[in-house]
């Protein structure tokens, strides 16, 4: 199955894409840590924190399509479910907590972030084989959720 690149929808400023915004990032993990986990430089540039944003939600959406692109379901998967939000401000964060390259005072190596991001791709492993079961289009089939008319 090829995969396909829409543009996401612009927001006013913040970084967006299909299955998440900079501002569920924020309502996730607070403003303070996606700007400081954003802010690669430590100058405060709210370009460059937008960008850095934008880069770590679409590799996140990335790493979901292409997990699900050679499976059954049709990416971007539709509809956006909590699970798919969820998986993609995990994935999100801890691309930016890793890029930023210092760990926060305290954090363990790896840390809660990088446990997050791994059991991400076990579950998205589980529907991908099958063992559970997404409320996403098929490839082609139409929607299989309870919200499919």
């Amino acid at each position: 199955m090829a995969l396909t690149f829409q543009m996401p929808p612009t927001d006013g400023g913040m970084a967006v894409g299909h299955y998440i915004s900079q501002q569920g990032l924020e309502h996730t993990y607070g403003s303070e840590n996606v700007s400081k986990w954003a802010d690669r430089d430590n100058d405060g540039d709210a370009s460059k924190i937008r960008t850095n944003v934008q880069a770590a939600i679409d590799w996140a959406e990335a790493e979901i399509d292409g997990a699900f692109g050679p499976s059954m379901y049709e990416v971007p998967l539709r509809p956006v479910t909590p699970t798919v939000t969820d998986w993609a401000r995990r994935l999100a964060a801890w691309h930016l907590y890793r890029a930023r390259g210092m760990p926060d005072e305290g954090d363990a190596p790896g840390g809660k972030l990088a446990a997050d991001a791994r059991a991400v791709r076990v579950e998205m492993g589980r529907y991908i084989s099958g063992v559970a079961r997404g409320e996403w289009t098929r490839s082609g089939d139409h929607a299989t959720g309870p919200d499919a008319a």
